[in-house]
C-alpha cells in the first residue's frame, strides 16, 4: 500500500465536502499536495483536502556570463529563475542568503564544474506540464533533443504533440536548472528560448566546450 503523503507545513485540514467539486481542477494545478499556492485547493489522499494557503517568495540575483538572473524561493525550494527584464519584486523580500546554495551551484555550472544541479525546486504546473519538465532533465549535460523526440519520449503521437511539448519547454519555470536550453529545433535549429536565442547559444556552447576538456 503507498503511504499517504503528509500535507505542506502551510495547509489545514478543509471541510470533508469542501474538494467534492474543484479536487479536478485542484489536481491540474498542484499534483500530490507538496506544491502550494494562494488558497489552492489540494489533496494528499483521496477524500483528504486541504486549504492550502500562499507561502512568501523571496528572491535574490545572481550575476551569471548571460546577465543578472532573479533567483526565487518559495518555503526553501528554489521555485523560479528569471532573466533580465522581469517585473521588479518587492525590496524588503530579497533575501540572498536564503538562495545562497542556488547561486553557488551555478557558480559551479558556469565554471564548469557541475553538469547537473542538486537543487530541491518546486515546479507548480499540469501533470503535463511536469511530465515534459520531468524529460528535461534526462538530457545530458552538452547534448540536445529536439521537440519531436521529447513527444516520443513521453508516447505522445497527436499531431500537435511537439507543439504541445514546445509550449511546456517554454514555460519552464526554472531554466537553467531544468535545462529547457538543451531543446531544439527538428533540424538542430535553435528556436523558442525565454531569455532570447543568444542566450540559448551561449548556455550550448559553454557545455559544449566543457565537454571538450573532459
Amino acid at each position: 500500500m503507498t503511504p499517504t503523503p503528509s500535507p505542506p507545513a502551510s495547509c489545514r485540514r478543509a471541510p470533508a465536502t469542501a474538494g467534492a467539486a474543484n479536487s479536478t481542477s485542484a489536481v491540474q494545478s498542484r499534483e500530490d499536495g507538496a506544491l502550494c499556492g494562494e488558497r489552492t485547493l489540494t489533496f494528499t489522499a483521496p477524500g483528504a483536502f486541504y486549504w492550502c494557503e500562499k507561502m512568501e517568495t523571496v528572491w535574490s540575483t545572481y550575476e551569471s556570463p548571460i546577465g543578472t538572473l532573479t533567483l526565487l524561493s518559495r518555503g526553501g525550494p528554489l521555485c523560479g529563475v528569471r532573466f533580465p527584464g522581469g517585473a521588479g519584486l518587492a525590496a524588503e523580500l530579497r533575501r540572498p542568503a536564503e538562495l545562497a546554495a542556488a547561486a553557488r551551484q551555478l557558480d559551479q555550472y558556469f565554471a564548469g564544474e557541475r553538469q547537473r544541479f542538486g537543487l530541491e525546486v518546486e515546479l507548480s504546473g499540469s501533470p503535463f506540464q511536469l511530465a515534459v519538465w520531468a524529460q528535461l532533465r534526462e538530457i545530458p549535460f552538452g547534448a540536445t533533443v529536439s521537440y519531436g523526440e521529447l513527444a516520443r519520449r513521453l508516447e505522445l503521437s497527436e499531431p500537435q504533440a511537439a507543439r504541445d511539448v514546445g509550449s511546456a519547454v517554454g514555460q519552464t519555470p526554472v531554466p537553467i536548472v531544468i535545462p529547457c536550453h538543451r531543446v531544439v529545433g527538428a533540424n538542430g535549429d535553435l528556436v523558442g528560448y525565454g531569455g532570447g536565442l543568444d542566450r540559448k547559444r551561449t548556455l550550448l556552447a559553454l557545455e559544449s566546450s566543457q565537454l571538450a576538456l573532459l
